[in-house]
């Protein structure tokens, strides 16, 4: 398993900002307790799932797979969201972590550094971590200093 200080100062973080900024973007809001028990169990999932992989050696790659399905299941049942906002939410913010791990990956060629070195170092390994979100970020901005919401942009629910 992967150091516990990678789940508290890493993947916390980020399944709240991912479930947060997923359910903003189709207009919705969770109680902050209710987004604290989705977001622990969505980073716990994170941990599990990854240091499973590691412990057996599986490839990553289906891994985004199982954190996609287990991100919906507990926005629709920690969250009580509707199966289109849970699987719309999930799939967004997904999304969102792909981009950024393009960007980060950009980042890490043109800087020359070796990914072990990154995933040895626990704290290059979170500082990195949080790079992948960063189009997590822009869309929490829009969303915050602009109301930017998927609903609003693309008339959803209009007469």
């Amino acid at each position: 398993m992967e150091d516990i200080k990678i789940l508290f100062f890493y993947y916390l973080g980020e399944a709240l900002l991912l479930v947060f900024v997923g359910l903003a973007l189709f207009g919705r809001r969770l109680s902050w307790p209710r987004l604290l028990a989705v977001s622990g169990a969505y980073g716990f999932s994170i941990w599990v799932v990854r240091g499973v992989y590691k412990i057996y050696g599986i490839p990553f790659g289906s891994h985004t797979l199982i954190l996609t399905l287990l991100l919906f299941l507990w926005i629709k049942f920690i969250g009580k969201m509707d199966w289109d906002i849970a699987v719309g939410a999930s799939l967004t913010g997904m999304t969102l972590i792909l981009l950024g791990s393009w960007f980060t990956d950009f980042i890490v060629n043109k800087l020359n550094i070796k990914w072990r070195l990154i995933l040895d170092n626990l704290w290059l390994h979170i500082l990195f971590g949080y790079t992948e979100n960063i189009f997590l970020i822009l869309m929490l901005a829009l969303n915050k200093f602009f109301n930017f919401t998927f609903v609003k942009a693309f008339n959803i629910g209009a007469d």
